[in-house]
């Protein structure tokens, strides 16, 4: 993730930009290899998707959440992975 930081002597704005292509393409080829199938009975874990920092920040200040809140609390990043708006970063269908 960058940071950027613009401002003046009264004012100062920090924009963070992230390249999510590599986080989108690897969900979609998640999904493609796995077919139909939400989930495998034989793991004990299935990865649901990986989150790109700056989406969850985005996330978080649009929901009003303090972004360590979402890091420390599952039900929040519970939210956050069933929420149909970022199913794109998804590596299964389905919600958790």
């Amino acid at each position: 993730m960058k940071h950027n930081l613009h401002g003046d002597s009264e004012k100062l704005v920090i924009a963070s930009s992230q390249d999510v292509e590599p986080f989108l393409k690897e969900a979609h080829q998640a999904r493609a290899d796995r077919g139909e199938h939400s989930r495998s009975k034989s793991e004990v874990f299935n990865l649901k998707m990986r989150i790109p920092e700056v989406v969850a920040m985005d996330w978080c200040k649009r929901n009003g959440i303090k972004f360590g809140d979402f890091l420390s609390d599952t039900s929040i990043i519970r939210r956050f992975v069933n929420d149909p708006d970022n199913q794109a970063f998804s590596h299964m269908p389905g919600r958790i």
